[in-house]
């Protein structure tokens, strides 16, 4: 009985179909064209900057959790990355919030302007570093943020007032660059947020520190000067909070010379760029020399110069009402305070007036515990202005 061998160049096509029995151990060293799964493996979640080299359908896994990611949105910069694991902790392209660090820029300390740029982490605790300068020594300015950018508006030098925009890099620590000019000279006003355009509202403007309730706009996509939208905020005033949905901003307390503090919350639509509606009041009553956390549902009202022992109260974004003081923070020196926002937690940094402080508060937004120092700036300072990445 004869034997067939056969060899590479007598197999033109094999149908599966004709394969019977045992198939012998197939060393796959040499197999091509068979991707793993899942493409990275690492010990923490993708970022939105986690740029990958596969696009749309690329899997991540965390080794350290044992979650799934897949990317549904290839952006350089702005991915989109959804959990397939626990279903939830989906890793989207920034609305308000960060995920890496809190940034405090300028301000005065004691009464002396500077032009520092501090950053601190929100993954873990301990003081923060010099990254940067502004382009001048500034105080009264108002703090934005895009996905990768974050931005010091407006301000001036011991309490005056500008038109000069500049932006930071996140990616790269190093000092700011001039992006444009606002349409009027501001200092102390209410900086809010969409995800394309940053807005200035109202704030002191012109000689003798005169109020301007106007709200000038302006793109994250392109340097260039700002433009006023249609709306004008409700009350002029100055030193008010700030805090921004997808879709509206909202500004709360702040002061005129002939009324004084004031509890009023205010909010515009960045769709329609309408006027401001009153919406409601602060539970605390009339305050000023307030900074804004946003979170998904709610604003928080941060600091503020009266000086009580509590420091946060909150108001909700689905229902316009009053706002209610839920927690202390660390000490009542936070009036002109700067605030950042992570997923899960607001931070107040810095603030006071004689003596000024340089702590760094963290708050919970599941628990509304406490506050707690994670640690300090560079310098105690207050006219202060915050951003988040």
């Amino acid at each position: 009985m004869s034997t067939w061998k056969v060899t590479n160049d007598m197999v033109e096509a094999l149908s599966s179909s004709k394969l019977t029995g045992a198939l012998p151990a197939i060393d796959g060293s040499n197999l091509t064209g068979i991707s793993g799964f899942p493409d990275t493996t690492s010990a923490s979640d993708p970022l939105v900057t986690t740029n990958p080299a596969g696009g749309v359908g690329t899997s991540w896994m965390n080794s350290t959790s044992g979650e799934l990611f897949i990317c549904t949105d290839a952006t350089t910069d702005e991915n989109e990355w959804y959990n397939v694991g626990g279903g939830d902790g989906n890793v989207q392209t920034w609305f308000y919030w960060g995920e890496n660090n809190g940034y405090t820029m300028g301000g005065r300390a004691t009464n002396t302007p500077v032009n520092t740029i501090d950053k601190y982490s929100f993954t873990s605790t301990g003081n923060a570093t010099d990254v940067g300068n502004l382009l001048a020594i500034l105080d009264n300015g108002t703090g934005h943020h895009s996905k990768i950018h974050g931005y010091h508006i407006g301000g001036g030098v011991g309490g005056g007032q500008g038109s000069v925009m500049q932006k930071l890099t996140f990616a790269t620590d190093a000092d700011t660059t001039n992006v444009g000019n606002l349409t009027i000279a501001r200092g102390q006003s209410a900086g809010n947020c969409s995800e394309t355009h940053g807005y200035s509202a109202s704030g002191y403007a012109g000689p003798s520190s005169s109020l301007n309730g106007s709200i000038d706009k302006f793109s994250f996509a392109t340097d260039g000067n700002a433009v006023a939208i249609t709306g004008v905020v409700t009350v002029a005033r100055m030193a008010p909070g700030e805090c921004s949905t997808p879709t509206y901003g909202y500004a709360h307390g702040g002061h005129d010379v002939p009324v004084g503090f004031m509890n009023i919350i205010d909010k515009f639509s960045f769709s329609s760029e309408g006027n401001s509606t009153d919406v409601g009041d602060m539970g605390r009553g009339n305050d000023t020399a307030l900074a804004g956390c946003s979170a998904a549902a709610y604003g928080y009202i941060v600091g503020g110069h009266s000086g009580g022992t509590w420091g946060v109260g909150k108001y909700s974004f689905t229902t316009d009402g009053n706002s209610t003081d839920i927690l202390d923070l660390t000490d009542n020196k936070t009036r002109y305070c700067a605030a950042s926002t992570s997923t899960t937690h607001g931070y107040r940094s810095g603030g006071g007036q004689t003596p000024d402080t340089n702590i760094i508060d963290r708050f919970s937004f599941a628990t509304e515990a406490t506050a707690t120092d994670v640690g300090d700036l560079l310098t105690a300072r207050r006219y202060i202005c915050g951003a988040s990445y």
